[in-house]
């Protein structure tokens, strides 16, 4: 699964395939477009599924398409049931795992994790959630701020990539009163 959809504006590049990259994590800041990634691709992926043709300027697909895309979503706690957000969250989060193959598109942003009190929590949720996709064979494109964990990450996972978006700011000086 390969597309490169460039415009006069923006420019995207993905690819996924079991030889080379089948784990993609962005890292960045704040605002540098790696939601806007990971929901472009997952657009991209259902689009290719349902026939559509893309505007790209290389589209590459092999024969296997995914047998789902899937994403865990970030869930409020359900007093009715006795469940937290936090456990909720867990529930879909293990959900997703059981249910992904080989075949599966992964997608995760990291506020799935949760705002525990310990970053070392989350990250721990993160390297789980990383280490049984990969044990599954899943494709999986996702984004985290913890880039601390990353390189810890890749020496366990060595078929992931991981790519850092940097946020480019134009301030432009506003002219003096007179």
């Amino acid at each position: 699964f390969v597309v490169i959809i460039s415009t006069s504006f923006s420019s995207i590049s993905i690819s996924l395939n079991k030889s080379d990259c089948y784990m993609l994590v962005i890292t960045g800041v704040n605002n540098s477009g790696k939601s806007v990634y990971i929901k472009t691709a997952g657009l991209l992926a259902l689009m290719v599924q349902a026939g559509i043709k893309l505007p790209a300027e290389k589209l590459v697909i092999s024969r296997q398409l995914f047998d789902r895309v899937v994403a865990p979503y970030k869930q409020l706690e359900s007093l009715s049931d006795n469940v937290s957000s936090h456990q909720a969250e867990l529930m879909n989060t293990g959900a997703v795992i059981e249910q992904s193959t080989q075949k599966t598109l992964v997608l995760f942003d990291d506020n799935i994790f949760g705002k525990t009190t310990e970053v070392k929590v989350e990250m721990a949720y993160l390297y789980a959630f990383l280490k049984c996709l990969w044990e599954k064979r899943s494709f999986v494109i996702g984004a985290t701020h913890y880039t601390t964990i990353l390189k810890e990450i890749k020496d366990r996972i060595p078929e992931i990539q991981i790519y850092r978006i940097k946020a480019l700011v134009k301030i432009e000086k506003k002219p003096d009163k007179v």
